[in-house]
């Protein structure tokens, strides 16, 4: 038979994991994005990122042993491989 802390657990919303975003989070631009963050954003793989940003063709800065990306370089690099038609 279970106990009581058991059915406690059984019955306890989960948390959210990680830390909560701050209240005005949402209306905080972003001014760098962290490699895990620009793979999910761009969907570019994390080799791909690290061989623009040893090639020069993207602009990061590095924190420490930390990499990150700056908003602008990113959408950058993405308006030059941008393909357009011709119409």
């Amino acid at each position: 038979m279970p106990t009581s802390a058991q059915d406690d657990a059984k019955t306890e919303p989960s948390r959210p994991v990680g830390r909560p975003l701050r209240p005005d989070a949402q209306e905080c631009p972003t001014l760098a994005n962290s490699i895990g963050r620009t793979v999910a954003r761009t969907n570019l793989s994390r080799s791909t990122l690290y061989r623009l940003m040893e090639s020069g063709e993207l602009d990061y800065v590095k924190i420490g042993s930390r990499r990150l990306i700056p908003e602008q370089p990113l959408l950058d690099l993405l308006e030059r491989h941008t393909v357009r038609e011709a119409a």
